[in-house]
């Protein structure tokens, strides 16, 4: 039965995952583009398993980059992603059809 289990929790965490960069995708299609380093960064977490817990992150931000549109020549944390989402609500318009494309990978 335990390999069942093991094996149940790998098929949910390979499709939680395949939601989350489908949902990392729907979020970059929305993301406000100055310099595109945050727009760069969009991106989902492998997914991990921890006891009866399966978990995967959609991430914005985090990582130090150059500017791709604009300021090509300066590398910059993008640690800014929460401000942007307060001035443009990307991510909470999105948040829906994210929603729906994860439960969509679950249930397939």
């Amino acid at each position: 039965m335990a390999t069942t289990l093991n094996e149940l929790k790998q098929l949910l965490a390979e499709r939680f995952q395949k939601g989350c960069q489908n949902g990392a995708e729907i979020i970059k299609e929305n993301t406000p583009i100055d310099t595109q380093r945050l727009f760069e960064t969009v991106r989902a977490t492998d997914a991990s398993i921890n006891g009866s817990v399966v978990s995967c992150e959609i991430v914005l931000g985090g990582k130090e980059l150059y500017g791709v549109r604009r300021e090509q020549d300066i590398k910059k944390p993008v640690n800014y992603a929460k401000f942007v989402e307060m001035r443009y609500g990307f991510v909470r318009q999105s948040l829906g059809e994210v929603k729906q494309n994860i439960i969509n990978n679950l249930e397939e």
